[in-house]
């Protein structure tokens, strides 16, 4: 799997670049990995462990602070992360 190769964690890398496209590359990257650890999480009956690592290394707080981002395509994919999968462990905590 990618992610035993070290790729996610360089997509905390990209979200943290200055440059727009670095970022929403980063961005559109955590998204898949969140789906897809949400998809193994689903099927193994875990958790997601992406977003347990995104918790982890403080990038929510990044995630969240690119909803302030100029660029309205960041802004929508950082908005999307939190809503779809950060609100969902939330929501968890309470079962």
């Amino acid at each position: 799997m990618l992610a035993d190769k070290g790729i996610f964690d360089c997509l905390g890398i990209f979200i943290q670049n200055p440059d727009p496209e670095m970022i929403m590359a980063g961005l559109i990257g955590i998204e898949k990995f969140l789906a897809m650890g949400a998809l193994i999480g689903l099927k193994e009956g875990t958790e997601n462990k992406f977003l347990e690592q995104i918790e982890r290394n403080g990038w929510v707080k990044i995630i969240e602070s690119l909803q302030g981002h100029e660029n309205i395509e960041i802004y929508q994919v950082a908005v999307n992360i939190l809503e779809r999968f950060h609100a969902l462990q939330e929501l968890d905590m309470f079962d």
